[in-house]
């Protein structure tokens, strides 16, 4: 897990690794559950196996945990998220949470879109999705020729350096911007 720096949190005084700082603004949304976290110095060949008994076992004694919430009398229900790593890490960790029955969260966030892909194994219900969802959307504006009505649109506003009203500069939309941006690098 990475360490957070000033800019990551808000207010991150101390230096936490990022799985800390999630552990606790998630446990802050149900002060019932207790959520804790484990760093490792890097993912890419771990032993998924031990780390998953290890989480098994329930929070580390080293202060980890990010509940008000201290009993772990209850039985354990365990869900675990990777968020933007890459399929090396991805492929290893699902096939040895599928063998254990633990939900895996899979997030990755490309800018402003992002996917979410939830693996469940027995016990749990099973959820089928017909679509290809393995393709990544190409965003690149000189990727394809534009259709007529964004050249349209485009034509119409003028140069966004001669706007003086800053508010009629924000009501432009971002693609109108990128376009007048790659007409003037080109």
């Amino acid at each position: 897990s990475k360490v957070a720096t000033g800019g990551d949190d808000g207010n991150n005084h101390k230096k936490l690794s990022k799985a800390a700082i999630s552990c606790a603004l998630l446990s802050e949304l149900n002060p019932d559950v207790l959520g804790f976290h484990y760093t490792v110095p890097s993912l890419e060949g771990l032993d998924y196996t031990a780390l998953l008994e290890k989480i098994k076992q329930g929070p580390p004694s080293d202060g980890s945990s990010s509940s008000a919430a201290t009993t772990t009398t209850l039985p354990q229900k365990i869900l675990v998220i990777a968020a933007d790593q890459p399929s090396t890490v991805t492929l290893p960790l699902s096939y040895e949470c599928h063998n254990r029955s633990i939900p895996l969260l899979v997030v990755r966030s490309y800018g402003l879109l992002g996917y979410a892909r939830i693996q469940t194994a027995t016990p749990y219900h099973c959820i089928t999705e017909a679509k290809k969802s393995n393709r990544i959307p190409d965003l690149r504006l000189s990727a394809w020729p534009l259709f007529e009505g964004l050249k349209n649109v485009a034509s119409t506003v003028s140069n966004l350096d001669e706007m003086d009203d800053t508010k009629d500069h924000s009501h432009v939309p971002f693609v109108i911007v990128l376009l007048q941006a790659l007409d003037k690098w080109r």
